[in-house]
């Protein structure tokens, strides 16, 4: 067990602590009800992602700070989600058969896990073991705020590197739930996000004032404004929209999501909002050269890219994704997969081809 979390800690840190700061998780509901989350995963190395097949009653124990085993628990429900390096937990992203859903995503670098105290070791669980807990135990986001504050999440530190991720939670529900898990000065923080919103650092409070500075935006034209005897006419459609941050740090992520889930038109069905979600996640879309870390060595240059997008539909449960080399969505449905059995099983995320359809005999 040791060895593997020290796979997860090490590969999360490698070479640079800046390697994933520009992920996004956003919440669209359809006039029927229906719920999709989009989230798009950001990284400057390849972390080996695939999917993995989560059974119930699996058995997974959490290291303590001490070298002995935390806590221990056997998953509930069955559920599917995004790991790397072949590891069989450690989930960036996914959705139990519940429709619970949850989002691991980059933090402040400064935060400070809870300590554990003598004889509170079954109640240790390490931060990177925090989404398999989740989503093998519960359904609702009511229930996730009453059981997380039992626990103590520690930060496990690697052995050979000294590193340990800093990273923050995302939880949605089936009812319309959602909050943000974040541990500041060892204090568990959990806030309701309406909102259904979040990217990276800063903290989620901070972020949701920052939207202050952007009460303005809106869909409309603006009118022709008058100075001096000069009249000025707004430079075209979208004018309602100047001032929307369009770079890739987090806070402006934030805004862009919160205005492009405010503004775009609700759509009827699931099908429909799945539609919409690729488009609302496609501008947020990075190919590699814009974002970059020259290494201590300075030889080494990391590029930052869009590895990959998840959309969830939390009312069907129903898994869709996408990568940077295919397009193409992939479809996982979980009413179909059997979580009765003893192993996990693995869906590969990469390797096959994009398929491009060709229309050139349909002209007529």
């Amino acid at each position: 067990m040791k060895i593997v979390i020290n796979v997860i800690v090490g590969c999360l840190f490698l070479l640079s602590p800046l390697s994933a700061d520009s992920c996004t998780v956003f919440r669209l509901m359809a006039n029927d009800g229906s719920t999709i989350i989009g989230r798009s995963m950001e990284f400057s190395v390849d972390l080996k992602y695939d999917v993995v097949v989560v059974p119930r009653n699996k058995a997974y124990v959490s290291p303590a700070p001490d070298g002995k085993e935390g806590l221990s628990w056997k998953t509930r429900y069955g559920y599917v989600g995004m790991a790397s390096f072949g590891l069989e937990f450690g989930v960036s992203d996914g959705m139990n058969e519940k429709g619970l859903a949850i989002g691991v995503l980059w933090f402040e670098s400064d935060m400070k896990w809870q300590d554990v105290g003598a004889g509170e070791n079954k109640n240790a669980l390490a931060q990177a073991m925090v989404g398999d807990w989740l989503l093998g135990n519960f359904s609702s986001v009511e229930d996730v705020k009453r059981e997380i504050q039992k626990l103590k999440v520690f930060k496990y530190v690697d052995s050979d590197t000294g590193m340990s991720p800093t990273i923050h939670f995302i939880v949605y529900d089936s009812n319309g739930g959602c909050i943000v898990i974040e541990y500041e000065d060892g204090i568990c923080h959990i806030y309701d996000n309406p909102l259904g919103i979040m990217t990276n650092a800063p903290r989620f409070p901070w972020h949701v004032t920052n939207l202050r500075q952007y009460v303005g935006m809106s869909s409309e034209m603006p009118t022709k404004y008058k100075m001096s005897g000069l009249t000025f006419l707004p430079t075209g459609h979208g004018s309602g929209m100047f001032g929307l941050p369009g770079d890739l740090t987090p806070p402006s992520s934030f805004v862009r999501l919160a205005v492009l889930t405010r503004f775009s038109d609700i759509q009827p069905d699931a099908e429909r909002t799945l539609n919409l979600a690729q488009h609302i996640l496609n501008t947020f879309d990075i190919p590699f050269g814009l974002v970059t870390d020259t290494m201590p060595d300075k030889k080494t240059v990391l590029k930052e890219s869009t590895q990959w997008a998840t959309f969830r539909d939390i009312t069907h449960h129903i898994i869709y994704f996408k990568t940077y080399d295919n397009q193409n969505l992939r479809k996982i449905d979980l009413n179909k997969l059997d979580f009765s059995g003893t192993a996990i099983k693995r869906i590969p995320m990469f390797g096959a081809p994009e398929i491009i359809m060709d229309v050139t005999d349909q002209a007529s």
